[in-house]
């Protein structure tokens, strides 16, 4: 390919990106459209409600453990780990019957119902972590970084 082919494709893309860059919806137009669409679906009846809320918390479940094999972790953290999301997962389970116990569910009851899920999540999270040893991740016991002091780059003292 010559030189000149070359460059005149990299100006086209250049050129054609600022264009579909404009034309992408603003991250607060995304919101308002999001917040819309979950208008739309409100009120819901409570058998479908309950329904979508078990879908959702069986695919958790078969993450969390596809995961924990991947991962090699032991058989015995393992079963904490699902006995605590099964805790949990009661908690959402009785949050969701309370929001459809009259039949339908409104987005302020799923919203209540969102919130125990997310009190959930930041429990097992907390408990447990996610990922890299426990959620303590690259941070030292400061929570500031790597422990210990490396060199800080090229011609700087160590």
């Amino acid at each position: 390919m010559s030189r000149t082919l070359k460059v005149a494709l990299v100006a086209l893309g250049l050129s054609v990106f600022p264009v579909s860059y404009a034309l992408a919806d603003s991250p607060a137009e995304q919101k308002a459209g999001k917040a819309e669409a979950a208008k739309k679906n409100f009120p819901m009846a409570g058998a479908e409600f309950m329904e979508k809320l078990e879908d959702r918390i069986e695919k958790r479940r078969d993450r969390i453990t596809d995961r924990m094999a991947k991962h090699s972790v032991p058989a015995a953290t393992q079963k904490e780990v699902l006995a605590d999301f099964d805790a949990g997962a009661e908690k959402v389970r009785a949050a969701g019957k309370t929001a459809a116990k009259d039949g339908t569910v409104t987005l302020d009851e799923a919203k209540t119902v969102h919130g125990v899920v997310k009190e959930v999540k930041k429990e097992l999270r907390k408990e447990h972590g996610k990922g890299n040893g426990g959620g303590k991740g690259k941070k030292g016991k400061d929570g500031k970084g790597k422990e210990g002091k490396g060199k800080k780059g090229k011609g700087q003292p160590a």
